[in-house]
């Protein structure tokens, strides 16, 4: 279908990409990529989203492999983790990177009585979903009119963590985690690339608010997300990747506070490549070791 001015695929089990067979092949790893809007390709087509580009990488060096692209956007883990129980464990994968937590960052903020209108994922209005399939529309509304989309402060609903939002953080990555462990894979928590990040270009500044103390705090929140996400994989003994100081925030990478540019898509596509390699080569040639048998 068309989105706006790019084009998207989603298949019939839900997920951006070509389709797949529900039954995992004999000899085929997968790799299931959850989260948001980020780890979907917000501002990409298909051929230009990390997924496809980290899977075309992968079998160019002989891995006989699937990547599984269910991001959603407006996603927080909330839904994500309810989105791998009911469907993409379904699918065997063998890896599950977690490349998410920024839709989070609207709870992590918030006082425990309001933390369960977090739940329910808010649905654009019904015209807005409709203009949103015609070219003509995205073009205009994004393109001309819409310049650059700022995440403030005060869109996040505060500048540090509650008690009760950082402890709900938290939860939400444990029941992701013991999901994925329930379902037999192996999770990866990767650290999202963004603009909140203390290196960020000139250039980039104006997406995350207009004045040099609203950045910090975005900047600071920002840092403090990627350092929860370190800590819980840490705690959890899994893998954890930091496209956050690998991907350069700068305007090359990144059209606004964390939806990657075409470039961008392919640096995270090539960090993944580099740093999953060998612990899907491990998986690959773990799988092929014969069973015993009892005599």
């Amino acid at each position: 279908m068309q989105s706006g001015v790019y084009s998207i695929t989603i298949n019939s089990l839900g997920l951006r990409g070509p389709e797949i067979s529900q039954k995992k092949l004999r000899g085929v790893l997968r790799v299931a990529i959850v989260g948001e809007s980020s780890a979907f390709g917000y501002l990409v087509g298909d051929d230009d989203v990390a997924a496809r580009q980290f899977e075309a990488n992968l079998r160019a060096r002989g891995l006989k492999v699937e990547v599984l692209n269910a991001g959603v956007p407006g996603y927080n883990l909330f839904h994500s983790t309810v989105r791998y129980r009911e469907v993409v464990a379904p699918l065997e994968p063998d890896l599950v990177v977690a490349y998410l937590g920024w839709n989070d960052l609207t709870y992590v903020v918030r006082e425990p009585f309001e933390l369960d209108r977090f739940r329910a994922r808010p649905v654009a209005p019904g015209w807005e979903r409709l203009l949103g399939q015609s070219a003509l529309y995205g073009l205009v509304a994004y393109r001309l009119l819409g310049g650059p989309t700022r995440m403030m402060p005060s869109q996040i609903g505060g500048t540090r963590p509650t008690e009760a939002g950082a402890a709900a953080f938290h939860q939400n990555l444990a029941r992701l985690a013991d999901e994925v462990d329930a379902s037999g894979a192996r999770l990866v928590v990767c650290a999202q690339a963004t603009a909140a990040h203390p290196d960020i270009s000139p250039r980039l500044a104006a997406v995350l608010a207009d004045s040099e103390e609203d950045r910090s705090d975005v900047i600071w929140m920002g840092t403090w997300l990627r350092d929860r996400q370190h800590d819980f994989a840490a705690e959890r003994h899994v893998p954890f990747l930091d496209a956050y100081n690998a991907i350069a925030p700068t305007v090359e990478f990144l059209a606004d506070y964390i939806h990657l540019t075409a470039a961008g898509e392919r640096e995270l596509a090539e960090f993944w490549t580099r740093e999953l390699l060998p612990l899907l080569a491990e998986e690959r040639d773990r799988a092929a070791e014969p069973v015993d048998t009892p005599p």
